[in-house]
């Protein structure tokens, strides 16, 4: 999730979501479903992601939010049910 200012274009969402895809290639992850929720000072970008139940969850957070944080936002994971 992309949490801070809103983002300024379509074209830096495009960025971070690029970024934040990179990472989830190098665990052999793909995002199945992405949608974008935006607020008056904030967007909100909510990705279904597959992934293999060998990945470390923890490490893979921690790569995404390194990831995040040079765009300015944050990112976190949680599991589905």
């Amino acid at each position: 999730s992309a949490h801070g200012g809103a983002l300024d274009s379509g074209a830096e969402r495009s960025n971070i979501v690029s970024g934040l895809t990179a990472v989830l290639a190098t665990y052999d992850g793909n995002v199945v479903d992405l949608t974008t929720h935006s607020g008056a000072d904030s967007d909100l970008v909510v990705a279904a992601l597959e992934l293999p139940v060998t990945v470390n969850l923890a490490q893979l957070e921690l790569d995404l939010d390194a990831a995040a944080a040079r765009f300015g936002v944050e990112a976190s994971l949680r599991q589905s049910p």
